[in-house]
């Protein structure tokens, strides 16, 4: 990602009742499926209400969740060697062999020698970061490229295996430094989908429901980074249920939906606040 002004909103298509927001956003995948990579999303199911069976609540969230699912989706064009070396951090190599698909295949290796590190987020962080290194495979020496970007993470000192650490400890925290960490990690989502665009048409994510947590807590994440600067080249449609919410109070309001592809946003420029990187679409009732 670069530093730069975005030129795309992050829409939102709002609405009280009815099913017109889940099925525009169904025929927005449908009219990109083919054409450019597409994710969707529910914050509604079941999977981001909870941790699977035997998971230690501390090594998962709703946005943890929604950010693997939405890589899974993708994963079939695109590889998430920076997401997949957070989310195996966080939660100390739970589901390993699950996360490392998103690096591509031949992974199985690397994901024994996690399982035999055990439950412990510094062993789980030598493993990705030194075990990649032993060239086990093209998918294993790409996750330590992407491990490598977390030399960047605050007070990492340009090491990546410290960033990593000090990742999982803020995660594993709750409050404020959860919130900061699910934000590097959308973070990483994004620039995986960034390095992967060159020039090819911009990745769209949709997101259903995003008034639920998995929803809004990537999109708080994703408007924040965006008025600090941070952008992507990622096209973003969510639903909202309602016709408002507190995280998106200086949105821009249309009334009709924009035609993003390609950064073109119409008249739209956003304010100072991250809430005017949005723009609030009402639906017709």
């Amino acid at each position: 990602m670069t530093v730069a002004t975005t030129t795309t909103p992050f829409v939102v298509l709002a609405g009280a009742s009815g099913p017109g927001r889940s099925t525009a956003l169904k025929e927005l995948r449908e009219a990109h499926q083919g054409r450019t990579p597409v994710a969707l999303i529910d914050g509604e199911e079941t999977q981001f209400d909870r941790p699977p069976p035997r998971r230690p609540a501390e090594s998962w969230s709703p946005a943890y969740q929604a950010l693997l699912v939405i890589a899974e989706q993708f994963a079939q064009r695109i590889a998430f060697p920076r997401l997949a070396s957070g989310l195996l951090a966080v939660a100390a190599g739970a589901e390993a062999e699950r996360v490392l698909r998103l690096c591509g295949r031949a992974t199985g290796r690397l994901a024994g020698l996690i399982a035999e590190r055990g439950p412990v987020a510094e062993a789980i962080v030598e493993a990705v970061v030194e075990g990649a290194a032993e060239g086990l495979s093209p998918s294993c020496r790409r996750l330590r490229r992407g491990a490598v970007w977390y030399r960047d993470y605050p007070n990492a000192r340009g090491n990546p295996m410290r960033g990593l650490t000090l990742l999982s400890g803020h995660f594993r925290a709750d409050g404020n430094a959860r919130t900061h960490a699910e934000r590097y990690l959308v973070r990483a989502l994004l620039a995986d989908l960034d390095a992967h665009r060159a020039g090819r048409r911009q990745p769209v994510v949709l997101i259903d429901n995003v008034q639920e947590t998995a929803g809004r807590r990537l999109m708080e994440s994703v408007l924040r980074d965006r008025a600090e600067g941070i952008t992507d080249h990622v096209v973003f449609y969510a639903a909202l249920r309602g016709e408002g919410h507190p995280a998106l109070r200086n949105a821009a309001r249309r009334t009709t939906l924009p035609e993003l592809m390609g950064g073109r946003g119409g008249t739209w420029a956003p304010g100072s606040t991250p809430s005017s990187y949005a723009m609030l679409v009402a639906l017709p009732s």
